[in-house]
């Protein structure tokens, strides 16, 4: 039996398209939830001077200023937690933002724990220190010193804004 091109072509593409289709629906890991975040995290094993019971709590961003700064003041209340202060030594503010929507509290992991499932709250995070890399100033550039097997540029240094001299020969 001779079938025609077109017929057999269809026919591969059809049978190639159905293996497929049964080989993708049954290796893929697809689920109808999302991956969520924990809502209560602690600092880690490797974090550096992590300080107990002092938390970082974020809230939901679809509350306004003052819903925010209402609900701080009901999860200070509730969960008997304590606004901590700014680290300057003079200014005796409390952290709490309600226009970043954060406070910063003092608490047990316990209630922060149950502060972190409460329904106005994104996550709580223990307070840690955070590693920094600071570069190096562009004034203490010019003052290092120089490697010992550098050596200084001897002669004259070609002027980048002059225009090399145009030699006898043709450009070829």
């Amino acid at each position: 039996m001779k079938y025609p091109t077109r017929f057999v072509v269809t026919a591969f593409c059809a049978l190639a398209l159905v293996i497929s289709a049964k080989y993708i629906a049954l290796n893929s890991n697809v689920s109808a939830q999302q991956e969520t975040k924990p809502k209560f995290r602690p600092a880690g094993p490797n974090a550096k001077n992590p300080r107990p019971d002092e938390w970082d709590v974020y809230f939901k961003e679809n509350l306004s200023t003052e819903e925010c700064d209402r609900e701080i003041d009901r999860i200070l209340l509730q969960y008997d937690a304590k606004l901590l202060h700014q680290a300057a030594p003079n200014d005796d503010k409390p952290s709490r933002y309600p226009k970043e929507h954060v406070a910063y509290i003092q608490a047990p992991a316990e209630r922060a724990k149950q502060i972190a499932e409460d329904e106005a709250v994104v996550s709580v995070t223990q307070v840690q220190e955070i590693r920094m890399i600071v570069p190096t100033l562009p004034e203490e550039i010019p003052n290092a010193t120089p490697s010992s097997n550098v050596e200084p540029v001897k002669g004259k240094r070609p002027n980048p804004n002059k225009k090399p001299p145009k030699g006898d020969q043709p450009d070829s």
